[in-house]
């Protein structure tokens, strides 16, 4: 299982090997709400959109992990997306904590849940 999550990490955070998004995922097209969101970034809080499917979440998302990328160590922003049932969240950044060596409860990371 922790391999196959491994994997799974891996395949969801494509920059941490190139230090950018794909345009597919993160279209250059900006909703109003994307300069909210960047003005939240900084705090040390959680922010919930929330919506339809569809709609345009995650591509708000790998846009606002866009522009963090120029300014941040790409191995501290994680992208998760739970299209599959996992039981427990603090396995999950566990695991992707040991696969990129980070310590996510001491280093500042930015945790993207989809």
């Amino acid at each position: 299982m922790v391999d196959n999550l491994k994997e799974t990490i891996e395949l969801l955070n494509p920059w941490w090997k190139n230090n950018e998004t794909s345009k597919e995922i993160a279209r250059p097209f900006k909703r109003d709400i994307f300069e909210n969101l960047l003005r939240l970034i900084n705090y040390r809080q959680i922010a919930i959109l929330s919506g339809l499917r569809r709609v345009g979440k995650s591509t708000l998302l790998y846009q606002i992990i866009e522009n963090l990328i120029p300014a941040n160590k790409s191995v501290n922003i994680f992208y998760f997306n739970f299209d599959k049932r996992v039981d427990n969240l603090i396995n999950i950044l566990n695991v992707y904590g040991e696969f990129v060596g980070v310590d996510w409860k001491k280093e500042k990371i930015y945790v993207f849940l989809d």
